[in-house]
């Protein structure tokens, strides 16, 4: 487990008669972030990071990421910072639990015997009296893991994960929409959204300023009426391989359609209105050229049009979408907005839905099924696999994307001499390291080293499927039968030779050298596709 040592700040919010001040602390281990102006769309700011809070909470999928190494980590570290009278008081806990367990086998007996005789409908207004409770006296126990702050040279933006890590969102806001104190200092550091918080977002108003401050001491929201703060915490390397497969997906997904605001809440509309009792619980997106987008809901056979939409590609296309109900994320800030933006890559794959309110961008990234998370089951980085570009390269593009704030691959051609080829695996090896971070909104890579002096070479460690590729392509099993440019697009056919059988590959490339289509004979890819990512055949084929 690769832990990352903070040094925490508190987050302020106050409020007062002249407006809401926010004071987003930082982590004083990370780079000196500083950020310090008035939010002029400070609705639109606040809708998105309320929409941002709900992701945060958001937890679908019925089995949650195992956290036991980093809460055994933590507590190590507590323990380390207890004085001397608390010590003896923790050798006493062995038996002090041994105690507990056996109070705990017997209230589990008396609550089987009440739940048997008392009516079932008390229990969930006890739950809930339960959890009213808990607000007001332990609100420790509604913490959970939150936004990753990023202040950069053209906007700041708050990254987080759902519980389930199945939902990623982005909230970016540019400086253009700041009325800035002084010049920003970049960096990256991560805060606490408590619902104490997401309260007071809730409170801002359009005639009421709102201050935003990254700052050293803290991250504060001032709305002028009351005063809130925020504790940071560590983030997992669990979210650091989770934000490097969401980069990763992003430049897979080829398919953009832009529909209406209204036509998605038509689709959330459908979904609250009802319950699914069989299979398969998806979205359907029809896409023909040069016609309005559709979508099919199943199981019901429900099909939405939107008229004000059209699809700009080639060639027809039928895209399934599961996990559909974490849509209803965008449901607060869609009556702000007049259109959404889609970005799909294929059937069961990662889907990417995007607003912009009055400047402020929200992004919504949802893997194939809530089941599979970001972290653990995603992995979308091994199907962009990148050739091998010398350290010398990789320094030079990251000075240049370090001094600019932000940086395309075009740019990179013209200003450093260096092939398409090059470019653009630079750019993706250092979002795989987390140093930069891909903006699809205006297709610029941007500056964003999540830890100092780390790199996520160690939450990638795990990546089977992309060192056996590595090893069956380094070992020569890999037979070029044939390749072949048609337009832009380039196409291979390719033997894979692995542990004595013989798996046959079909890989299609666009001119970025990002897959468009791929397939393999081996079972599993015929069990799973791509919707967990490559097999390691395909993999291998890549590198060829």
């Amino acid at each position: 487990m690769t832990t990352y040592t903070a040094s925490y700040m508190p987050s302020t919010l106050t409020e007062s008669e002249a407006g809401v001040a926010l004071t987003l602390g930082i982590d004083a281990s990370q780079d000196a972030a500083f950020l310090s102006g008035s939010v002029i769309p400070s609705r639109a700011f606040s809708s998105a990071m309320l929409a941002l809070g709900r992701v945060v909470r958001m937890q679908d999928a019925q089995r949650v990421s195992n956290r036991f190494a980093y809460q055994t980590w933590v507590l190590g570290e507590y323990v380390k910072e207890l004085p001397g009278e608390l010590r003896i008081n923790r050798a006493q806990l062995p038996a002090l639990a041994a105690r507990a367990g056996d109070l705990s086998a017997d209230i589990s007996s008396l609550r089987e015997r009440a739940f048997a005789e008392a009516p079932t409908r008390l229990f969930p207004d006890a739950r809930r009296r339960y959890w009213d409770w808990l607000f007001e006296h332990n609100m420790d126990a509604w913490t959970v893991l939150d936004p990753i702050v990023s202040v950069q040279p053209l906007a700041t933006s708050f990254e987080a994960f759902s519980l389930d890590e199945s939902t990623y969102a982005r909230v970016t806001l540019p400086h253009a929409s700041l009325r800035l104190d002084q010049p920003p200092r970049l960096g990256t550091t991560n805060i606490e959204f408590s619902p104490l918080l997401e309260r007071e977002f809730a409170r801002t108003r359009t005639y009421r300023p709102l201050h935003l401050q990254v700052g050293d001491a803290s991250v504060t929201v001032d709305t002028g009426i009351s005063t809130a703060v925020e504790e940071r915490i560590d983030v997992p390397d669990s979210w650091v391989r989770g934000l490097a497969e969401v980069q990763s997906a992003l430049t897979l997904a080829s398919f953009e359609v832009q529909v209406s605001s209204g036509f998605v809440a038509d689709i959330l509309a459908a979904l609250a209105a009802r319950r699914e009792r069989v299979g398969p619980r998806s979205i359907v997106f029809t896409l023909l050229p040069g016609a309005p987008v559709s979508v099919l809901l199943e199981p019901w056979g429900i099909r939405l049009t939107d008229p004000t939409s059209t699809f700009s590609g080639a060639e027809v296309r039928e895209i399934r979408v599961w996990g559909r109900r974490r849509l209803r994320a965008l449901i607060d800030v869609l009556p702000l907005c007049d259109s959404v933006t889609v970005r799909l890559a294929d059937s069961g794959m990662p889907s990417f839905w995007s607003v912009d309110v009055d400047g402020v961008q929200l992004m919504i990234g949802m893997t194939g099924w809530t089941a599979v998370e970001w972290a653990s089951k995603a992995r979308f980085s091994s199907l962009l696999p990148a050739a091998h570009v010398p350290e010398d390269v990789l320094d030079s593009v990251s000075t240049l994307v370090e001094e600019r704030g932000e940086t395309s691959a075009d740019a990179l051609i013209s200003e450093l001499n260096l092939s398409p080829q090059q470019a653009r695996a630079a750019l993706l090896t250092l979002c795989r390291r987390g140093r930069v971070m891909f903006d699809p909104e205006i297709r610029v890579h941007r500056w964003r080293p999540l830890f100092v002096g780390t790199t996520v070479a160690d939450a990638l460690a795990s990546d089977s499927e992309l060192d056996v590729g590595r090893r069956l392509h380094r070992d020569g099993c890999v037979t070029v039968m044939s390749e072949a440019m048609e337009g832009t697009a380039f196409h291979l056919d390719a033997i894979v030779t692995d542990a004595g059988t013989e798996y046959v590959v079909e890989l299609i490339t666009d001119e970025d050298a990002h897959p468009t289509y791929a397939h393999c004979s081996c079972a599993e890819f015929q069990r799973h596709g791509l919707r967990h990512g490559p097999c390691p055949h395909i993999v291998a084929s890549a590198l060829a």
